[in-house]
């Protein structure tokens, strides 16, 4: 139970010493987040389909 309680107060120790973004930085950077995740969708999504395609063709 010691350990438990130690670890939830590290956790909170941290997430007092976090700097976090502000809303500026935040604006800033949500595009670029968007942007990366959608390429990684439609990327995934290729790999998929091109796999599956020729995996039926084999099959």
């Amino acid at each position: 139970m010691g350990k438990m309680k130690n670890f939830f107060s590290d956790v909170i120790h941290e997430m007092k010493v976090v700097t976090w973004p502000t809303k500026k930085e935040m604006s800033k950077h949500i595009p670029t987040v968007f942007s990366v995740v959608a390429f990684f969708a439609v990327f995934f999504f290729a790999v998929d389909y091109v796999l599956t395609t020729l995996l039926d063709l084999l099959i």
